[in-house]
């Protein structure tokens, strides 16, 4: 395993194991984050404005994620071990499975809000990820 993959693998180990405990109201969650899956679903459904704005909020969500993921790589492996490659979550990113991922998450979980479908969503991302670096 090169250096730069144990980073990336601390990296994903430190927000993936984050994410449920950051979940159940420890921090504050802004804006349509807060609604429920169910209202996602039924949003979904329908196309609607408010649909519009939660898919908003969660391709905010996940590449704020993506940003703290790249930082937290460059931080502990230095700017000069990453390369111009980099790790960047999002890149060949599929905005419509992410639409498919959270719609499927909230249909299984309609009680969870859409903060914890995006944590779901990132967290997927960075498994993806870094399967890719161990080949």
């Amino acid at each position: 395993m090169f250096p730069i993959q144990r980073h990336l693998i601390a990296a994903f180990v430190s927000v993936a194991t984050a994410g449920p405990a950051l979940a159940d109201g420890r921090f504050t969650v802004w804006g349509v984050g807060n609604d429920s899956c169910g209202m996602f679903v039924q949003e979904y459904a329908t196309d609607s404005d408010r649909y519009r704005m939660e898919i908003s909020w969660i391709a905010g969500f996940v590449s704020a994620k993506n940003g703290d993921v790249a930082l937290i790589v460059l931080d502990n492996a230095g700017r000069s071990n990453v390369g111009k490659k980099g790790y960047d979550i999002l890149k060949e990113a599929d905005p419509s499975a992410f639409i498919a991922f959270v719609n499927n998450y909230c249909s299984s979980h309609p009680l969870e809000n859409l903060n914890t479908a995006a944590i779901e969503l990132s967290t997927a991302l960075m498994k993806k990820v870094s399967n890719g670096l161990s080949r």
